[in-house]
């Protein structure tokens, strides 16, 4: 917690738990922090923040190998240096909501999900590009969903979705506001992005 220090977290192999009960979760607060599940290990929380001060960049969380992390009240990257997130190799996520880029200083903030039986799973907004630009990427099998998808509120966000990746939201936003660039690239064979409800880009509803 204190400014230069380095903090790792390793959960790895099933039965391995890590429960946070009704507190949040910092991953590099005023540090560098690493988190990483691996191998069936399973992990709750109840708010998560990844990169949250000028301190802390680089700070990253890597969900792996069947390792799954649910937690009840948003994940943010990015807050005053960049941060990401990594789910791979069959790992899944399930939030209430993502925000990556929350401010200038989280600029190049990531979230990539990547292998076949990985996913992403949002009951809420996924943003990214609040304040600081931001990256999704979604490949080689791998599947995001949110029921809310905003790329680019008042910085840069985009999305890559390749290699048969699948990203799946309801209403979606490209560029929010005047400063505000949302993209989405869609490439390869069975990638897909599905919008089941309003595509709004910059003023234009589609």
């Amino acid at each position: 917690n204190l400014t230069g220090s380095t903090g790792t977290v390793t959960v790895d192999g099933t039965g391995s738990t890590l429960a946070m009960g009704t507190g949040g979760l910092w991953v590099g607060n005023s540090g560098f922090g690493s988190l990483t599940l691996s191998n069936g290990a399973s992990l709750t929380s109840n708010g998560t923040d990844i990169a949250s001060s000028a301190a802390s960049g680089g700070s990253s969380a890597t969900v792996q190998s069947g390792a799954t992390w649910t937690d009840a009240a948003g994940i943010s990257i990015g807050s005053d240096s960049p941060g990401s997130l990594a789910v791979r190799t069959g790992g899944r996520v399930s939030s209430t909501g993502l925000t990556a880029g929350i401010r200038g200083g989280g600029d190049g903030s990531t979230v990539t999900v990547t292998g076949e039986g990985s996913a992403l799973n949002l009951s809420g907004r996924l943003t990214a590009g609040q304040g600081g630009d931001a990256a999704l990427v979604v490949t080689d099998h791998a599947t995001v969903t949110t029921p809310d998808l905003l790329m680019g509120s008042a910085a840069t966000g985009t999305a890559t979705v390749s290699a048969a990746g699948t990203l799946t939201s309801g209403n979606a936003v490209l560029g929010e506001t005047s400063t505000g660039v949302g993209v989405i690239t869609v490439t390869g064979a069975g990638s897909s992005w599905t919008a089941n409800g309003t595509i709004t880009v910059g003023d234009t509803v589609l």
